[in-house]
């Protein structure tokens, strides 16, 4: 925007977007940045029923796109790179709230300057140690629960 200020826009659920698609195409094509969508939400805004259309539609408009897709992993468009990210395999018990934990994870690699890669593996864990329990809120996970959850699975950051 005009203050060189960047915005992240969590596209929140398919049926706010039906209901006001029009405002949030204005936000996306001119004031945000960063674009947080599940592939429903994604797939809604572009107004398409194939994922790789929307990202290519939607990183059309927005620089950097994130699309998270349950059991599939998530999809990123960053600055024309397209990136798929494998997702971790879990039991889940209850997925509300994984998309926030997710997007939440993010911001922080950003707010870290990692790498895209680290940023995605850290932000899929979250996500996926979320879904483990029940709740959006109170089974999200620390750091270091982070980390042992990636070191057992012989990941590194």
């Amino acid at each position: 925007n005009e203050n060189r200020v960047k915005i992240a826009l969590a596209a929140s659920d398919s049926f706010c977007v039906e209901r006001h698609k029009d405002l949030f195409l204005d936000l996306i094509k001119n004031k945000v940045s960063m674009l947080f969508a599940n592939a429903e939400e994604a797939l809604s805004l572009a107004g398409t029923d194939e994922l790789q259309t929307a990202v290519k539609q939607l990183s059309s408009w927005c620089e950097n796109i994130a699309i998270t897709n349950g059991e599939k992993g998530s999809i990123l468009c960053f600055n024309g790179e397209v990136y798929n990210v494998e997702p971790f395999f879990v039991t889940p018990l209850d997925t509300t709230g994984a998309g926030d934990a997710w997007a939440a994870a993010f911001e922080v690699g950003l707010l870290e300057n990692w790498p895209l890669r680290k940023i995605c593996t850290f932000a899929n864990a979250v996500a996926a140690i979320k879904c483990t329990g029940y709740g959006a809120i109170s089974n999200l996970p620390t750091r270091s629960q982070v980390e042992k959850f990636l070191e057992e699975r012989g990941v590194r950051l």
